[in-house]
């Protein structure tokens, strides 16, 4: 099972780069990493088995400067009886928060427009099926026809 997880809070976060012998963690071809276990709130997925741990491969030092109460977004994948976590790509995650500020501001916009609209200080759109005057029929009225003009004194 794959779940998305997008923002979610660290409750607890645990590194450690060698074993409990003292050897250094690596995978199959040698490569050393850091075994990350981070700790967030249960119920953020939708699966009774999980239990607010997953585990993180780190060959990069991609979560150096990670600490308890910020924010991640990746997904969090079942292996028989693990879970891990896989980081969001730098594009998707750029993506994401763009997407969430975006969505912040149309959230925002929308309250301060139903704010106005019930303190009707913004005027309803008027009915534009009306015909409307053009401009150069406007400025005609105002001066008159050109009989009156030419009896201008200058």
């Amino acid at each position: 099972m794959e779940y998305d997880i997008n923002n979610i809070e660290i409750l607890k976060i645990f590194r450690e780069d060698t074993k409990r012998d003292g050897t250094r963690y690596t995978n199959k071809k040698g490569d050393p990493f850091t075994k990350v276990d981070i700790y967030i709130e249960k119920d953020t997925i939708d699966d009774y088995e999980f239990e607010g741990k997953m585990t993180y491969f780190d060959y990069f030092q991609n979560t150096k400067g990670w600490k308890a109460g910020d924010r991640i977004s990746g997904k969090l994948i079942r292996s028989g009886q693990y879970w891990n976590f896989e980081m969001m790509s730098k594009k998707r995650q750029e993506t994401e928060d763009v997407k969430n500020t975006l969505e912040d501001h149309e959230s925002r916009i929308k309250k301060i427009e139903d704010a106005l609209m019930n303190a009707d200080v913004i005027q309803k759109p008027r009915d534009t099926t009306e015909t409307q005057q053009s401009p150069v029929d406007t400025i005609d009225e105002s001066f008159g026809s050109d009989e009156e003009i030419e009896e201008l004194p200058f």
